[in-house]
């Protein structure tokens, strides 16, 4: 159901449908390596869901929170969101930290995973639509050493601003 009413990969990832989200990615953005995403698609799905026992001898039971369930019925409802834009901005925090204090190659590993995840964000108004793009910005603008730009080619290829993710 959550595939049929949007068409944002996250609500596709948390649904379990990687083949459309992965559609959507390389439609929507740009994405053509999906390799770097393994591990986001995979959390992406396991937050669609929550488990629960009611009583001992019943078996576990699932469900399923959705974003929009007070105006949604069964046939209309989206996923919650389980990334958020302020979730991102801590991130971001720390990655400026790590690198004040210095610790480059761990800065830039979570500079790579925040990038990453700007695509399977979903944002409720163009406020925050226009601070994710202002912060994408900043982040790609990133100066790396030439030793992290010749790794980081070679883990992306070619077109390494489409692969990561990013839009212009």
């Amino acid at each position: 159901v959550w595939c049929n009413n949007s068409q944002l990969p996250a609500d596709h990832l948390v649904a379990g449908s990687f083949e459309t989200a992965a559609r959507l990615l390389h439609d929507q953005v740009g994405v053509v390596n999906f390799a770097p995403y393994k591990s986001l698609f995979l959390q992406a799905f396991a937050r669609g869901r929550s488990v629960y026992q009611a009583l001992p001898c019943l078996p576990t039971m699932y469900g399923y929170p959705q974003r929009n369930w007070k105006e949604a019925g069964l046939k209309s409802g989206l996923p919650a969101v389980g990334l958020k834009l302020s979730d991102l901005i801590q991130r971001l925090q720390v990655c400026y930290q790590l690198t004040t204090a210095g610790k480059f190659e761990e800065a830039v590993e979570r500079f790579r995973l925040i990038l990453l995840s700007i695509p399977l964000l979903v944002v409720d108004n163009k406020q925050e639509i226009a601070e994710v793009r202002q912060r994408n910005g900043k982040g790609r603008s990133l100066p790396l050493s030439p030793t992290d730009r010749r790794e980081l080619g070679a883990e992306i290829g070619e077109g390494g601003d489409a692969e990561m993710g990013s839009r212009d």
